[in-house]
């Protein structure tokens, strides 16, 4: 044999790299097919997503009101706000749970906190956000009022 036309027999090459790509591909079908078939998919569970904004809106007699707006709902159900004491002066600053920010939770949406009277918001008060969708319920934001 020379040792020229080894150098340049390809002959082998073609299709052999032609058979390990058709089967490379076969496995990767199979593979997307199984999981739509046997729903693998559709068994992830996403955690609930919103967005929302905060806007303090200071009052003369240090009372404080925040306005909570909802800047997107991506795919929560409700968008919901309480409010927490954190001056440890033991007074209760809202509800003990969570409040909706509307019925009907739709971007644009808001709701005020605080009431702008002596019962209003104190510094250091926080507001805590969460977002729930079916069973999944996630803290989306938090607010320390100024």
């Amino acid at each position: 044999m020379k040792p020229n036309q080894l150098l340049n027999d390809d002959q082998a090459v073609s299709p052999v790299i032609g058979v390990i790509l058709m089967v490379a591909i076969t496995v990767i079908l199979a593979a997307v097919i199984g999981t739509f078939v046997l729903g693998l998919g559709d068994s992830v569970e996403q955690n609930a997503q919103a967005g929302v904004s905060f806007d303090q809106q200071d009052n003369p007699d240090d009372s404080n009101q925040v306005r909570i707006t909802i800047t997107s709902i991506q795919n929560a159900d409700t968008v919901e706000y309480r409010t927490y004491d954190e001056s440890g002066d033991g007074s209760d600053d809202g509800t003990d749970s969570f409040t909706a920010v509307s019925t009907d939770s739709n971007v644009g949406d808001s709701v005020t906190v605080g009431d702008g009277t002596s019962n209003g918001l104190e510094a250091t008060d926080r507001i805590v956000v969460r977002a729930t969708s079916g069973g999944s319920t996630t803290v989306i934001s938090e607010y320390t009022v100024k």
